[in-house]
């Protein structure tokens, strides 16, 4: 950093940036604001980035907004904080925001403050400028946020009929898991569930009959469970899946890893070996799946990268009027450890 700008001696203005990067000073304006209809090489982008975070340069947001009447401020509410999913995407739509000069205000719903109180809580007195809704109890809500004019996109989410969605391939990913299984040999597939009411579960059910399917087989209802993505309740929902089966299963697709380890123990606790006797997948990723043992195969979806379009997504619509669109990251990887084998 120049001497000038060291101790707080001088604040650094948009011109030293422009000055630093080797631009002209409307070029930098228009970088430090996001501007997403600004055509410039991605290389002199970055240098105007450099320029300012070496000089400590931050735009005068305040001025801006009440420039253009704005709060340059986003909302999001997630229904769980240490989800791993909803985590990555919290920090990556973070990051992907303060970039555009725009704020995260984030907001967890409970049962003693419901999504659709703390989304009305964000909008209300138009405190922010758009809303990421990731969890919907009252599909009402995105009609109330239509009708406030409030710029809203769904994440990792749909809603039949609705203009504006970001989502990961739940469904796809789930039957290739199945997929998966059935060429390992395993042909009695069992499925453990988060709650069935909701988006995710809906859509992993969907994948887990889809593939069976593909692979010729009939789904057997009494092999599917579900239960609040509780380690004790997977245990328990298991064990209750497996004595009453006259053929049971030999392998098991779990919604996430807290699940998969659940009925890892509850597996274990009637006397089944994991793999030897039991293959166990979990249908979600996260670090306790590689601090298990064994391992736990998983699948690995792109949150990062849905939280950093979410964001942008809704600034663009923000700033420049632009529609958005439903957009599918198809993309995903299955994680092969070590709570899998072929069937013996």
């Amino acid at each position: 950093m120049p001497e000038q700008f060291r101790k707080g001696v001088l604040v650094p203005r948009l011109d030293d940036v422009a000055a630093a990067a080797g631009v002209a000073r409307s070029t930098a304006s228009r970088v430090m604001s996001g501007e997403a209809t600004l055509t410039i090489r991605e290389e002199t982008r970055q240098r105007v980035l450099d320029a300012a975070a070496k000089l400590g340069y931050r735009p005068d947001t305040r001025a801006r907004a009440l420039r253009l009447k704005r709060t340059y401020a986003l909302g999001i509410v997630v229904p769980e904080i240490d989800n791993p999913a909803f985590g990555t995407i919290i920090r990556s739509a973070q990051k992907a925001a303060i970039e555009r000069g725009y704020s995260l205000f984030i907001s967890l719903a409970d049962k003693d403050q419901p999504d659709t109180a703390l989304y009305r809580r964000l909008v209300e007195g138009k405190g922010v400028d758009g809303v990421l809704v990731t969890t919907i109890s009252d599909p009402g809500l995105v009609d109330e946020l239509r009708r406030r004019s409030i710029k809203h996109l769904l994440v990792n989410r749909e809603l039949e009929g609705h203009q504006g969605s970001i989502i990961v391939d739940y469904v796809e990913a789930t039957a290739q898991v199945v997929e998966h299984l059935v060429m390992l040999g395993h042909r009695r597939l069992a499925f453990i569930s988060g709650p069935l009411h909701q988006y995710a579960g809906q859509k992993r059910l969907e994948g887990f009959t889809k593939g069976l399917r593909r692979c010729g087989l009939v789904p057997d209802e009494q092999l599917i469970g579900e239960c609040n993505y509780g380690w004790a309740e997977a245990a328990e929902v298991f064990k209750r899946i497996y004595v009453a089966s006259a053929a049971p299963p030999s392998a098991v697709c779990a919604a996430n890893t807290t699940i998969a380890s659940g009925m890892i123990a509850g597996a274990r606790s009637i006397g089944l070996e994991v793999p030897d006797e039991l293959s166990v997948i979990s249908l979600l990723d996260s670090p306790l799946a590689l601090m298990h043992v064994p391992a736990i195969s998983a699948v690995q979806f792109p949150f990062e990268e849905l939280g950093r379009l979410a964001a942008n997504e809704l600034i663009d619509a923000i700033e420049n009027g632009s529609e958005m669109e439903n957009v599918r990251l198809e993309r995903f990887r299955i994680a092969e450890r070590g709570s899998v084998s072929s069937l013996r």
